[in-house]
């Protein structure tokens, strides 16, 4: 799949999915709602699974760590860049970020998975 292809096929997993780095506490039906698109993307839960730790995790993890971060839903043509700048950036300073919020991570996956399982 040609690059700007993946991107457009994974943006709409990317959106869902950043909402879990949004500065305010998700509520049961925020989890539904993005376990419906997580769902409706026709992805393995493996492959969703390595999406939220590898690619948004990295890109959208420090807006917890901001005083002032966001706290409404980030805008489709953000998160594609957002997203396309952290991926793009150092190995290191990727991994780094996943290793950093991989805790908050495993806390998400494990509300979302029950979802996607069912």
């Amino acid at each position: 799949m040609a690059k700007a292809a993946e991107v457009e096929a994974k943006l709409a997993v990317w959106l869902a999915l950043s909402d879990l780095f949004l500065d305010n506490a998700q509520q049961p039906e925020d989890y539904r709602r993005i376990a419906g698109i997580l769902k409706a993307s026709g992805l393995e839960t493996d492959e969703l699974r390595r999406i939220l730790a590898e690619e948004v995790a990295p890109a959208f993890g420090p807006n917890l760590l901001s005083v002032a971060g966001q706290w409404g839903m980030w805008h489709e043509d953000d998160v594609r860049d957002i997203v396309t700048r952290s991926n793009n950036g150092s190995a290191a300073f990727r991994a780094l970020r996943k290793w950093l919020f991989r805790g908050y991570v495993a806390r998400e996956w494990e509300k979302l998975r029950p979802l996607l399982e069912g």
